[in-house]
């Protein structure tokens, strides 16, 4: 080859090489801007589960507190032993104890652990209420103490007022006397933010408005259209678009549909369930990708 022709071909070789490098730059950069921006989505979604969790958390706290004041004026005119007699009646005669047991509830779901006191009228009072909360709070189950001597059963059924102290972290429950005259429960939940709450004397047997009722579907499906009008600039940042599938029992179903692989990222997906939640109250949300020109 002559020499001019091998400048020529050298120069052609440089120029694709070039060009190569410089779409595969771009294409880099593409991806770049991509994961940088679901990043800051994941870490947008992180922080926004964490302000409504703290959220929920200051409301239990509020509507439980409101009880205690109302609790402990009730007593304040007792002194000794009568003040727990006057407590108990105040427990009994609050009216709206759903709100109590949803306020606990709502805490011992978010909390790290929790810890129960329960003063009881006899053991067998103690251990219904202690299995009542344990099941209805989906706490760990572990072994009860002070109800047996070297595994042998006591027997119980004149053994007076009883104590039960239960630790989620091991699930083991500790029985002894009681002499007091308190009857409730003493709630104390170990939440991520650090800071030490107890409640009580709180009613016992509130685990008993555990029992779910039948949602309004139609009520739910407006709250999480309104909610979807509210996403809507955010998803269309994003280019997707949500589909209330349906919404079968305690759960709801949502499509996740557009024509990038952003419909199939974990980190949108939980922004979405939280969103959906946060205003249905159901807690199972499932969210499916659908990219366009797939079947559903």
């Amino acid at each position: 080859m002559a020499p001019g022709l091998r400048v020529v071909a050298l120069a052609c070789i440089l120029v694709c090489l070039a060009t190569v490098d410089a779409k595969t730059i771009a294409k880099f950069n593409r991806f770049r801007r991509t994961f940088s921006r679901l990043g800051s989505l994941r870490r947008n979604s992180v922080c926004l589960r964490a302000e409504m969790a703290e959220e929920s958390w200051n409301d239990a706290h509020v509507l439980l507190t409101e009880f205690e004041k109302g609790q402990r004026l009730a007593e304040s005119s007792f002194k000794g032993l009568e003040k727990g007699t006057a407590a108990t009646k105040f427990s009994l005669e609050w009216t709206n104890k759903q709100v109590l047991w949803d306020s606990i509830s709502s805490l011992a779901k978010d909390a790290n652990s929790i810890v129960v006191g329960i003063c009881a009228e006899s053991a067998d009072e103690g251990v219904k209420e202690l299995k009542g909360l344990v099941e209805n709070l989906s706490q760990k189950k572990g072994r009860l103490h002070g109800m047996d001597d070297d595994g042998v059963a006591k027997d119980m059924s004149d053994f007076g007022p009883v104590y039960i102290r239960y630790v989620s972290g091991s699930g083991d429950a500790f029985l002894s006397g009681y002499d007091g005259l308190y009857r409730g429960i003493y709630f104390t939940p170990s939440l991520p933010d650090g800071e030490f709450r107890q409640y009580g004397v709180l009613p016992l047997g509130l685990w008993e408005h555990s029992i779910s009722v039948p949602k309004d579907h139609d009520g739910i499906e407006a709250k999480i259209q309104d909610q979807f009008a509210k996403m809507k600039p955010q998803m269309e940042s994003l280019g997707i678009e949500l589909q209330l599938k349906q919404i079968v029992r305690e759960k709801v179903f949502i499509n996740c549909m557009g024509s990038t692989e952003a419909v199939r990222s974990p980190a949108i997906h939980a922004w979405v369930q939280s969103n959906v939640k946060q205003v249905s109250g159901i807690e199972q949300v499932e969210v499916a990708p659908v990219l366009s020109g797939q079947i559903e």
